[in-house]
């Protein structure tokens, strides 16, 4: 029994230091092993201010203070979650209670959900309107309430998005009024190749896109760009889909 005990946690540990050596949360990486540096740094979001450490099988984990950028959170309600996530992967219709920014009450629709969005700040819901006719996004905090539609009518599958469905090309350069040196710094930030990077975006979210980069600035402000949408008039057909205009 000991032994079995025994090896049971060396699997264990070899495991563990496996998965965190692969991830990069480990201190001592392998010298020429590529690990992704995101999953370490995510994980430092969540230490303590100080640097701080994680004892577990006599391996030590380290992590440096660091500092997060604390923005307003959006409240998510789990039970909520829970029924749009199962709505999701059953294909049904589900009724949400839903505060809109056009109404003072909460107001019930139907919804045939088949995915959800991260637009870099919020979560969403997307899916079917059966009250509007069209695929739509809901706020989740924005959700009130939820319950299974009573008709017991599968929902409208995800299929039949096509915004969603769709992906564009979004390309992106380096802003030509930069200096030189300038453009070399924002090249190497961006991951660039030669100054430009290509995104491929789905077309429902290229509203969330447009938010979130500054590439839309005021004539006036346009000095201040660091990069700009290099392949523009390809893309007009498809923001003003989305009432945006450039």
């Amino acid at each position: 029994m000991r032994d079995r005990t025994c090896a049971n946690c060396l699997c264990s540990v070899r495991k563990t230091l496996r998965a965190d050596v692969l991830t990069g949360s480990f201190l001592m990486v392998p010298a020429g092993l590529a690990v992704v540096p995101a999953p370490f740094l995510l994980r430092s979001r969540s230490t303590s201010p100080r640097g701080t450490h994680e004892q577990g099988w006599q391996l030590r984990y380290w992590y440096p203070s660091t500092g997060v950028v604390r923005l307003p959170s959006r409240r998510i309600d789990v039970q909520v979650l829970r029924l749009l996530l199962d709505a999701i992967r059953r294909t049904i219709r589900i009724g949400i209670q839903y505060q809109s920014m056009s109404r003072t009450e909460p107001k019930r629709r139907v919804i045939s959900p088949h995915a959800i969005v991260f637009d870099g700040i919020r979560w969403h819901v997307r899916g079917y309107c059966h009250e509007r006719n069209e695929f739509r996004d809901f706020v989740f905090a924005r959700i009130t309430d939820v319950a299974s539609d009573s008709s017991g009518l599968l929902g409208v599958s995800g299929d039949g998005d096509q915004a969603w469905n769709s992906f564009v090309e979004v390309i992106l350069a380096v802003a030509p009024h930069l200096s030189e040196g300038q453009k070399r710094a924002v090249e190497v930030d961006y991951g660039m190749d030669r100054g430009l990077l290509t995104l491929r975006v789905r077309e429902a979210l290229l509203l969330y896109f447009y938010q979130q980069l500054p590439l839309f600035e005021p004539v006036g402000r346009a000095r201040y760009n660091q990069i700009i949408l290099q392949n523009r008039e390809s893309l007009l057909p498809h923001f003003e889909k989305l009432g945006i205009d450039l």
